[in-house]
C-alpha cells in the first residue's frame, strides 16, 4: 500500500474517532459523572479514563472479528444502547436531585459554605467505574460504522488493528479537550457563580434523562 494512502486511512480513523467522541450520550454521561469541585487536570483524566475503557472495547471487538474472524451478534449492541440509556436516566435523576438541594441551600442565607461543599459532591460514580462505562459505550451506537464496518473493508488485519487503534486515539484526544473545556467551565462556575453552576447541572441532568429515555425507547 502507498504511503499516501495509509496516511488518509489513519487520518480518516482519528477524524472519525472525535467526531464520535462529540456524541450526545457519550458528552451527557460525562457531564453528569465528573467530578465538579476539583481540578482542570482532574477531569480531564476522568475523561480520558472514559476514553481508555471506549477504546479497550473497540479494539476488542475487532481483535474478535479480525484475528478470530467472529462474528458479532447484532443483539451485543442494542443490549449495550439499552443499558447506555439506563445509565443516563438514573445519572440524570441522581444528579436532578442533588441539584435541587443545592439550589435550595444556596437560597438559604448564612450557608454558603455548606451550598459550596454539597456542589462539589455530584458525581456518584467513582473514577474507576468511568472505565467501565466508557466501555459499555464502546460496545453500542455509532462505533459499529465509525470503526467497525470500514474496518471490514481493510484487506490487512494488521492495517485494521492500525484504524482501530487510530480511532481510538481520535475519541482520546477528544475527551482530552473536552475534559479541559469542562474542567474549566465547572471550576470557574464553582468559584464565582455557584447558583448558575447549579442550575446549568440541573439542564444537563434534566438533557440526559430525555436523552436516556429516547434511547430506552428506541429499543423497546
Amino acid at each position: 500500500m502507498q504511503l499516501s494512502n495509509l496516511f488518509l486511512i489513519l487520518s480518516l480513523a482519528l477524524g472519525f474517532g472525535a467526531l464520535h467522541a462529540m456524541d450526545t450520550d457519550h458528552l451527557l454521561t460525562l457531564a453528569n459523572v465528573s467530578p465538579k469541585k476539583t481540578s482542570i487536570r482532574q477531569t480531564i483524566r476522568f475523561c480520558s479514563r472514559w476514553a481508555l475503557g471506549h477504546g479497550a472495547a473497540v479494539i476488542m471487538i475487532g481483535c474478535l472479528v479480525l484475528i478470530f474472524q467472529m462474528a458479532i451478534p447484532h443483539t451485543l449492541a442494542n443490549v449495550a444502547e439499552h443499558l447506555v440509556g439506563l445509565i443516563l436516566v438514573s445519572l440524570g435523576m441522581l444528579v436532578l436531585i442533588q441539584s435541587a438541594k443545592n439550589l435550595i441551600v444556596i437560597k438559604q442565607p448564612g450557608t454558603p459554605h455548606v451550598a459550596h461543599q454539597h456542589a462539589g459532591q455530584a458525581s456518584s460514580v467513582h473514577h474507576h467505574r468511568v472505565i467501565g462505562i466508557g466501555f459499555l459505550h464502546g460496545t453500542s451506537g455509532s462505533a459499529t460504522l465509525l470503526a467497525l464496518l470500514p474496518m471490514t473493508q481493510l484487506h490487512s488485519a494488521w492495517l485494521g488493528m492500525a484504524y482501530l487503534l487510530f480511532f481510538s486515539l481520535g475519541v482520546l484526544l477528544a475527551m482530552l479537550v473536552f475534559g479541559g473545556v469542562l474542567g474549566g467551565l465547572f471550576r470557574t462556575l464553582g468559584q464565582r457563580y455557584l447558583h448558575a453552576l447549579s442550575v446549568l447541572r440541573l439542564c444537563i441532568a434534566v438533557v440526559a434523562m430525555v436523552i436516556g429515555g429516547l434511547m430506552l425507547v428506541a429499543q423497546t
